[in-house]
């Protein structure tokens, strides 16, 4: 792919893995939307002792551990977004998309 046919959210998320030194395809973008204006955050995805942690809490708290991987995985973004509590809590409920799941499958031998 050319830089020409990048968007504007591939060369957003480069940039910041270059900054932070992480592969690019470990970099998502999150967006909320308000009624005025666009907040975007960029977030990494989460590693196996990241994700361990999450699952372990999920069932009993599932905000906290939403919450943790928004703290752990957090790279940067509009600072609104971690001062004003609804622009926080819609990117913190979307943290669970940072998680990639896959389509697998069991077969009995």
């Amino acid at each position: 792919m050319s830089e020409i046919e990048k968007t504007a959210t591939q060369l957003a998320c480069e940039e910041v893995a270059q900054r932070a030194s992480i592969d690019v395809s470990k970099v998502k973008e999150l967006t909320v939307k308000t009624s005025t204006k666009e907040h975007k955050c960029y977030m990494r995805k989460p590693n196996r002792k990241e994700f361990a942690a999450y699952w372990d809490m999920r069932k009993n708290k599932p905000f906290a551990s939403a919450e943790m991987i928004f703290n752990t995985c957090w790279l940067e973004g509009a600072p609104e977004i971690k001062d004003d509590d609804d622009l926080y809590i819609n990117v913190v409920l979307q943290c669970e998309s940072l998680i990639d799941y896959y389509e697998t499958e069991l077969k009995n031998a």
